[in-house]
């Protein structure tokens, strides 16, 4: 079983969950490119893929395209070798996808957070979830290779704690021990992850950016980043992906919810904009994201100019970003991003004014899977986690 297999971490395996490793992040494969990428004997690669198909973990999916000679045939990964959970867990919404060993999305779920929701609830409710998805999409939990999840910050990754979030509705959210707490209840091995490492993740993989650097940001009630290169983010313990909202872009500039002035989070979040539309115009029902949008885009002259120059901060904030990282794309997540053209046209222009190499390309764009990305993500780093520090 795929379960059986990741997790056996005897060095003699290591070879053979590499190349599953590969097939799998890279669709399908021929013998020819595996050669090339592990440099080993062929007698010693046919061995493995003729256990990994024996295994039932891979499969011959087709015949390549010939370069003179006879086609290559193509190895790809067996969809139901195993089963993986994602779930993102944001301070509004908390999101669980089943995905199949190709990471296909095969159920998805969402359920919203209000001041209700404490972690006892909230945790009680993704154990309905996943069960509800194993009954009727799985049956053996043999099948079930692990969970992700991909939750704010800060946390403690390697001890599956949230540690000290900002911003969630109800009381209790400091030191909760979801990874231990989910797998006492499901006895599925559960990862904890930033959320914006998790989505990163998810575009970095499914969007096949294998030999780039990837700087992945999102923007809303909070502002955070993330740089993916070989599948493995810049971001670690304690795990705080916020602390990108909090760079200083304006010398004694505005409070700040963490105490200090001119971080890019008090010209740039949903709050910060939400806060100056109501200086403007006092008693406005804009109290939220789904107030705000509608607004910018039916053509308010005033709330439109507010939230484009939010996009500026932004875009500045970013540049500073890629000057420091270096990335060769940068794909930008959030609401306005995604709803709101001229916002994310606002942030492109900046970020591309602002940064220093103009002369490098860089690519800028919206991300491909959008509000699923965080959980899918989720469940594809614990495939990352099996195979890549095993």
């Amino acid at each position: 079983m795929l379960k059986h297999f990741l997790e056996d971490v005897q060095i003699k395996n290591k070879l053979k969950k590499q190349i599953y490793f590969y097939i799998q992040t890279h669709g399908e494969t021929s013998k020819n490119e595996l050669k090339k990428h592990f440099n080993v004997p062929q007698s010693t690669l046919s061995r493995m893929l003729d256990s990994l198909e024996q295994e039932q973990l891979i499969f011959m999916s087709g015949q390549g395209t010939a370069s003179g000679g006879r086609p290559p045939m193509l190895y790809r990964v067996s969809p139901t070798a195993g089963y993986y959970f994602g779930v993102d867990l944001s301070r509004t919404h908390v999101t669980t996808v089943l995905l199949n060993a190709n990471f296909n999305v095969l159920a998805e779920a969402t359920f919203k957070l209000d001041k209700t929701y404490t972690p006892t609830k909230t945790i009680g409710q993704i154990i309905e979830q996943i069960e509800k998805f194993k009954n009727q999409y799985i049956g053996n939990q043999e099948l079930i290779i692990g969970m992700g999840i991909g939750s704010v910050g800060p946390i403690d990754r390697e001890k599956g704690v949230i540690l000290s979030p900002e911003s969630f509705q109800a009381n209790g959210w400091e030191n909760v021990e979801i990874s231990s707490l989910l797998f006492d209840a499901l006895k599925i091995p559960t990862y904890l992850s930033n959320g914006v490492d998790t989505a990163g993740l998810a575009e970095y993989h499914l969007g096949s950016y294998h030999n780039e650097k990837l700087l992945y940001m999102i923007s809303g009630y909070g502002i955070r980043g993330a740089k993916i290169e070989n599948g493995i983010s810049s971001n670690i313990n304690p795990g705080d992906a916020s602390a990108w909202g909090h760079m200083m872009i304006e010398k004694n500039g505005k409070l700040c919810v963490c105490g200090n002035r001119g971080c890019l989070m008090a010209y740039s979040s949903f709050s910060a904009m939400i806060d100056e539309v109501h200086q403007v115009f006092p008693g406005m029902n804009v109290n939220d994201a789904d107030d705000l949008v509608p607004k910018v885009n039916s053509g308010n002259g005033e709330i439109r100019r507010i939230v484009h120059r939010a996009a500026e901060y932004y875009g500045h904030g970013v540049a500073n970003m890629v000057n420091i990282l270096h990335p060769d794309a940068v794909i930008l997540h959030g609401k306005l991003i995604y709803e709101c053209d001229s916002y994310f046209e606002k942030v492109k222009e900046t970020i591309e004014q602002s940064r220093y190499q103009k002369e490098k390309s860089l690519m800028i764009k919206r991300g491909d899977l959008g509000d699923r990305a965080t959980a899918v993500g989720a469940g594809i780093e614990v495939l990352y986690r099996l195979v890549k520090f095993s």
